[in-house]
C-alpha cells in the first residue's frame, strides 16, 4: 500500500511530531483533486500536470454548455491518464517485486462511473464517481469557477 503525506488547504498536516499520512481511498482522492486543481504547467518537473480551472480558459468566462462539457471532458482526462499511470506502475512493480506492486486495491480505479455537473451560480460543480478495484466507490467534488 502506498502512502503520502496529508495535505489539507495546501498544508503538510502535520500529527505530533511527525507529518500525517493518508493512503487507500483517501489518498486516491487527495491525489486526483490535488492534480485536478493543480494549474497546468506550473511544476517545472512535470508540465503536462493539472487542468486549465485556474485559467483564464474558465475564470471570468461567461457560463455556457460548451463550458460545463469541456470542464467535464478536462476532468474525465486527468482521471484517465492517472488510471492509465496506476496500470503502467502496476506493470512495472509486478515485474520489479516478483509479482506484487506497491497500490492497494482500494486507491486503484477501476471505472470512472459517471461525472456529473451541476452549476450554481458563476461554479459548475463537478462530481466524479469512481470504482475502486476492491469495490469501494469514490466520490469528488471539483468546483470551477467561471
Amino acid at each position: 500500500m502506498s502512502k503520502s503525506f496529508t495535505v489539507t488547504n495546501g498544508d503538510l498536516m502535520i500529527r505530533g511530531r511527525s507529518f500525517d499520512l493518508v493512503q487507500g481511498k483517501d489518498k486516491l482522492i487527495q491525489d486526483l483533486s490535488l492534480r485536478i486543481m493543480e494549474q497546468i504547467g506550473t511544476d517545472p518537473s512535470f508540465p503536462e500536470l493539472g487542468s486549465h480551472f485556474d485559467t483564464g480558459e474558465y475564470i471570468g468566462q461567461v457560463y455556457t454548455v460548451e463550458l460545463e462539457d469541456a470542464a467535464r471532458e478536462e476532468v474525465q482526462g486527468i482521471i484517465q491518464q492517472y488510471q492509465r499511470e496506476q496500470l503502467e506502475k502496476i506493470k512495472a512493480e509486478t515485474i520489479i517485486f516478483d509479482g506484487q506492486n506497491t497500490l492497494a486495491p482500494d486507491e486503484v480505479i477501476h471505472t470512472i462511473d459517471k461525472i456529473e455537473s451541476v452549476t450554481v451560480g458563476t461554479t459548475i460543480l463537478l462530481r466524479v464517481s469512481l470504482s475502486t478495484l476492491s469495490g469501494q466507490s469514490v466520490r469528488i467534488d471539483v468546483p470551477v469557477e467561471s
